[in-house]
């Protein structure tokens, strides 16, 4: 994933207008998919971090649902 972009869950809230609690009740939601897009560094219990690509297009498939 060179060259990829990664977020901090502010930058992500701030960025897509969602509120931190929101960004954890999804994350926490096992049918919400989104605990297999963020990364945590370092794994497993580290800092989430979060791809913008791979976020942008979990976004997608969640709007087109």
């Amino acid at each position: 994933m060179s060259g990829a972009q990664f977020l901090t869950i502010n930058q992500v809230c701030k960025r897509y207008g969602i509120s931190r609690s929101t960004f954890y009740r999804m994350l926490a939601d096992p049918q919400s998919g989104l605990r297999g897009v963020v990364v945590r560094i370092p794994p497993p219990t580290g800092r989430v971090r979060v791809p913008v690509a791979a976020f942008e297009a979990w976004l997608k498939r969640r709007q087109a649902g």
